[in-house]
This record gives structure tokens, C-alpha cells and sequence, in this order.
């Protein structure tokens, strides 16, 4: 065997060693490309389906908006027709009264009369009727199917005074509901929410000096008295609350108007069967149905 053939019989081994090599090589790198392919797949499986996830949540949170949206506006609608139950009516005749009278099945807080405007001389003043100026401002409670009520003369701006003014106001009132909202209501237009931390100012009418214990004897006699006409019952026990009035007082001039035979049947039972005395308007009376 000369030389060449011994290197041809050394060079085939590594030849075929290196060929295997290269197979090997070669199968390693498709592996590689093939796992490499299956893990790209599955990255843009999972970016599709973290997409899809991402859209339902979209979805879920448009969803969930929207009903928030609805449901606050419902609850709103719903607020607005509530404090819509509380109207204001005015009545004439010698002079010029205005009720809030609450529609609602919920007591309202804080009644108060903010304005009237007359709208065919708008530039008359009102303010409260001295005659029952002891009628409170601000009426602190006003339960169902009861009211605030006020008296009001108005003022020229030559000074006169005058009881009524044309036939058309616009009456302004305030008022806070069982939870807390503060409502500003003209006429019988929609409800407006107001900032519930405000507190109204007295109004001019009202710095005179307080009220004495015979306004407050009055105040009570007159309301009592339209009860009576009504067919309302009267609740003596919370009538303080009804006027705003301090219930020691209250109860002072109510047993004064008892001892004096004005009202009748006031002890013991929570209620007035009689009425005897003065009325707003002048006449007296005499009531004795029980109710």
C-alpha cells in the first residue's frame, strides 16, 4: 500500500465523520427554527388572545360605565321628580299668602322663602308681613301633606307699601331633602340643586326685633285655627318643630291659650277639640267637633 492509498484510507473515516457532523449540525439548526417558529407562534397566540382579553375588558368597563351612567341619571331623574312633589302656591285676597306645601311621603328640612318678584313691577321689595312677622324665616321641618306658609307685603321705590302687586310672581323658595340636598325651586319650575353647605341670609325684613310672646300666641292660635277649618289633625306635641319655634315657648303659649279658653281639650290627650278667638282675618270663631 504506497502513500496515497493510506491517505485515502485515513481521509474517508474523517470524511464521513465530518458529513455526519454536518448532518447533525444541520438537524440541530431545524430543531432550533422549528422551536424557534413554535414559540413565535405561540407569542402571537398569546398577544391575540391578551388582545381579545383586553377588548372584553374594554367592553366590560364601557359596559359597566354606561350603566353607572344610566343609573345615576335614573337616580337623578328620580331625585328631581321627589323634590318637584314640594310646589309652591300663592293666594290672594287682602293680602298676600304663600304656601310650600310638601307633596312628598318624606319630610323636607329648612324651608325657606327666598324671594317674590312681581313680574309686572319688578321693581317693588317684598318682605314679610309684620303682622305675622312671628312666622319663622327658615321653617325647620315641614312634614308630608303639611307646609311653610308666609305673609308678604311688598315696597315701592318711593317707599309706600303695598299688599299685592299685579296678579304674577315669581316666588323663589329653598328647601333640603332626607338626604342632605339642598333644592332652589321658582314657581313650579324643575328643581335646581344648590350647595348644600350655604346657608341663607336672614332677609332684610327680618332684622326687626324678635318676635314677642304674643305674636308667638297668635302665630299659634291662627294655625291652629286653619287646622281646624281643614280637618287636620294637630299634633301640639310638634308643632315647635312645624314653626321653628322653641318648644318651651311653644308649650308657654299654649298653656296660656288654654288658660285663657282660647283652645280646649289641649292637656292630656295631644289634641285641640275647640278653637275660640281670632283668626287672620279678623272674625272670631267657635269650634267645638272633635276630631
Amino acid at each position: 500500500m504506497d502513500a496515497g492509498d493510506v491517505a485515502a484510507w485515513v481521509g474517508a473515516p474523517i470524511s464521513v465523520g465530518a458529513a455526519f457532523i454536518s448532518l447533525i449540525a444541520v438537524n440541530y439548526a431545524r430543531k432550533q427554527a422549528e422551536i424557534a417558529q413554535g414559540a413565535l407562534a405561540q407569542a402571537r397566540r398569546s398577544a391575540k388572545a391578551a388582545e381579545e382579553s383586553a377588548a372584553e375588558t374594554r367592553k366590560a368597563n364601557e359596559f359597566s360605565r354606561e350603566k353607572d351612567t344610566r343609573e345615576l341619571a335614573e337616580r337623578d331623574a328620580a331625585a328631581v321628580a321627589e323634590a318637584s312633589k314640594i310646589r309652591v302656591t300663592r293666594h290672594g285676597g287682602g293680602e298676600l299668602r304663600i304656601d310650600a306645601t310638601n307633596h312628598s311621603t318624606a319630610k323636607v328640612f329648612d324651608m325657606c322663602l327666598m324671594s317674590v318678584v312681581p313680574i309686572d313691577e319688578p321693581d317693588h321689595q317684598w318682605f314679610h308681613n309684620p303682622r305675622v312677622a312671628s312666622r319663622p324665616a327658615v321653617v325647620a321641618v315641614v312634614n308630608p301633606e303639611n307646609h311653610a306658609r308666609w305673609y308678604v307685603n311688598f315696597r315701592s321705590p318711593t317707599g309706600g307699601v303695598r299688599p299685592l302687586v299685579g296678579n304674577g310672581y315669581d316666588i323663589v323658595f329653598r328647601f333640603t331633602d332626607g338626604s342632605g340636598q339642598r333644592w332652589q325651586r321658582t314657581n313650579d319650575d324643575v328643581p335646581e340643586r344648590v350647595d348644600s353647605t350655604v346657608i341663607e341670609t336672614r332677609h332684610a325684613s327680618q332684622a326687626a326685633a324678635a318676635p314677642t310672646e304674643e305674636d308667638t300666641r297668635f302665630q299659634l292660635l291662627s294655625l291652629i285655627v286653619e287646622r281646624k277649618r281643614s280637618g287636620t289633625r294637630i299634633e301640639v306635641s310638634v308643632l315647635h318643630e312645624e314653626l321653628g319655634l322653641d318648644e318651651t315657648l311653644v308649650q308657654r303659649c299654649l298653656a296660656h291659650l288654654h288658660a285663657e279658653g282660647m283652645i280646649i281639650a289641649m292637656r292630656g290627650g295631644d289634641r285641640v277639640a275647640a278653637v275660640q278667638g281670632p283668626t287672620p282675618g279678623g272674625e272670631r270663631i267657635i269650634d267645638g267637633i272633635d276630631f
